[in-house]
C-alpha cells in the first residue's frame, strides 16, 4: 500500500483503452480505491450486495468514458 502501483495501473488502463467504457467493481469498505477511481473521473453507477459462502459483500460499480 502507498507505493503508487494502483495509480500506475489505472493510468495505464485509461491510456490504453481511452475509447472504451471502463467498469470497476469495488468493495464499499475500500475507501482508498474508491477515492482513486473518483479522482480519475469514474462515476458510481449503482451499489449491490454479493452473497458468497453465507457472507454478504457490499459492492459499488463504477464506470468511466460512458457515452
Amino acid at each position: 500500500m502507498g507505493r503508487g502501483i494502483a495509480k500506475k495501473l489505472l493510468t495505464y488502463v485509461l491510456d490504453k483503452f481511452n475509447d472504451y467504457t471502463i467498469y470497476s467493481c469495488i468493495d464499499v469498505n475500500n475507501i482508498p480505491s474508491i477515492r482513486l477511481h473518483e479522482k480519475y473521473g469514474f462515476k458510481e453507477l449503482y451499489r449491490f450486495e454479493e452473497k458468497n459462502d453465507n457472507k454478504i459483500k457490499k459492492q459499488i460499480m463504477f464506470a468511466k468514458n460512458m457515452d
